[in-house]
């Protein structure tokens, strides 16, 4: 990349738990460059909640999901974050934008998700 003078850089995570890297779902592309998709939408209708992971953690954030549906019948969306600061940024940007309107998930989807 130097050498080539190419502007580009790699991001290279490790993590000590050892599981499948699950493949890329249909329409999703922008929103993991914008920082956030959904990877899994609630199972039995509309979610009153939302779950957000990334890397390893997003494992359990399934496994959270399986839990509030069967145990306590709370419906949730999970969502894959792949970039907390590329969210800091949008929030900013709207928030300067606009001064007053803020995004919200339970408002409705942000214009980016699927």
């Amino acid at each position: 990349m130097y050498q080539e003078r190419e502007d580009l850089f790699y991001y290279l995570t490790v993590y000590n738990e050892n599981y499948p890297q699950p493949t890329m779902p249909e329409g999703v592309r922008e929103g993991i460059l914008k920082g956030l998709y959904r990877y899994r939408a609630a199972p039995s209708g509309a979610a009153v909640a939302q779950l957000f992971g990334s890397g390893p953690i997003l494992n359990e954030a399934l496994h959270a999901q399986q839990i509030l549906e069967e145990r306590y019948q709370v419906p949730t969306d999970v969502w894959s974050v792949t970039s907390y600061s590329e969210l800091r940024r949008d929030a900013l940007a709207v928030d300067a934008g606009t001064g007053s309107i803020r995004p919200s998930l339970s408002g409705g989807p942000i214009s980016w998700t699927p």
